[in-house]
């Protein structure tokens, strides 16, 4: 469980890392006002992949347990490690982003001269 909760709050802080690069980008690099309902469709994107990911990881518990309670020969491979695995690809994928989005911050400051 304690690998469940450490790839969840990995994913958060990934997510919420690319969301903070992305606003500061957008806003001060690219000159764009900020859309509400671009922010609102962020936030639920990431109440839902938390939540999904959540459910799905207290399932893989409950999934063997439940088969084995009816009786049922348990074939399935859901641990721990396999949920982590989703929720490290998953925050890799953002952490990519927020690094990406880093970048070309720095590379544009870099190219003013001073500060965004």
């Amino acid at each position: 469980m304690r690998l469940l909760i450490t790839a969840i709050l990995t994913f958060l802080l990934c997510y919420i890392s690319n969301f903070s690069f992305s606003i500061f980008y957008n806003t001060k690099i690219l000159h764009e006002k900020i859309n509400k309902e671009k922010l609102l469709i962020t936030f639920t994107k990431a109440i839902a992949f938390t939540i999904g990911l959540t459910t799905l990881s207290i399932a893989s518990f409950l999934i063997p347990e439940l088969l084995i309670s009816l009786g049922i020969e348990n074939t399935l491979e859901l641990s721990d490690k396999t949920i982590s695995i989703l929720f490290g690809t998953t925050s890799l994928f953002y952490a990519g982003q927020a690094l990406l989005k880093l970048k070309n911050i720095i590379l544009k400051v870099g190219d003013n001269g001073g500060s965004a």
